[in-house]
């Protein structure tokens, strides 16, 4: 998979993901940038927008060319995802926004950027076998089948996972699981389709007491076997300084990584 395909699935997956309470769009303004806004909004403010721009070089775009799309696409509001692919060196990348005001937003204490990281679904015996979690039996992983399961999980993570209107649909356009102490809720993860092609993985997180278990790998398995069993042939996610441990032990790879810059008037 390409960076620009690999792109395609975050925008798409982020998108959809952001669209629970208000549609949020994708709009692809030229060749190598997207602007992520929301709809028009009859009440309320609007969320700030998102100007992606993925291999610079190679459609003859620099920061002053991404500084003048953000200024003429998106709103007062905005920040800036640079894609860089590994080969290209991200010191000009830098260089080029400071130039202009722009600050690069560390999304964690322990990182600045954000691996891009891609797993084929062509195969999946490199994936490691389903066990039971952290062998206790009470521990298990299932996915998200009802309204009433959406909602416990929805209190769990303090915010909607997935909608009712997900779990009817045929085919579903999300899938979510979650790792089970009992009936309580101690992980989750979700798998958003893009084009019927391709998934995006969505908000893995275990909670305190259950990490380094192998709960979040065990998500992870269940999840990507639901993808290839659902005929993507690709999952795309963007790692946490944790994930970028963990996803390599169950097939993904970095292809790239996302540079968040802020205009300084932010």
């Amino acid at each position: 998979m390409t960076v620009e395909e690999a792109v395609a699935v975050f925008v798409r997956g982020f998108t959809f993901g952001r669209s629970f309470t208000h549609p949020f769009v994708a709009t692809h303004v030229v060749p190598g940038a997207w602007v992520l806004s929301d709809a028009p909004r009859k009440s309320g403010d609007h969320r700030g927008d998102e100007v992606i721009v993925y291999d610079m070089d190679r459609h003859g775009l620099g920061a002053g060319d991404v500084d003048a799309l953000a200024r003429r696409h998106a709103r007062a509001r905005y920040t800036v995802c640079v894609v860089r692919d590994l080969a290209t060196a991200d010191g000009d990348i830098r260089a080029g926004f400071k130039g202009l005001g722009y600050r690069l937003m560390a999304t964690e204490p322990l990182m600045a950027t954000e691996p891009l990281m891609v797993r084929g679904l062509g195969g999946l015996g490199d994936v490691g076998e389903a066990r039971p979690l952290a062998g206790d039996p009470r521990l298990t992983i299932a996915r998200v089948a009802s309204i009433a399961e959406a909602a416990r999980l929805a209190r769990a993570a303090r915010r909607r996972q997935i909608l009712p209107e997900h779990l009817t649909a045929d085919p579903p356009p999300m899938r979510s699981y979650t790792a089970l102490d009992g009936a309580t809720p101690i992980g989750w993860v979700s798998s958003v389709v893009v084009e019927g092609e391709c998934t995006w993985c969505s908000n893995l997180f275990v909670t305190a007491p259950y990490r380094r278990r192998g709960i979040g790998g065990a998500l992870m398995r269940r999840m990507l076997a639901d993808d290839a069993a659902a005929g993507s042939r690709a999952s795309v996610l963007l790692a946490s300084h944790a994930g970028a441990l963990l996803y390599p032990t169950v097939g993904y790879a970095v292809i790239g990584e996302l540079m968040i810059f802020t205009p300084g008037r932010c």
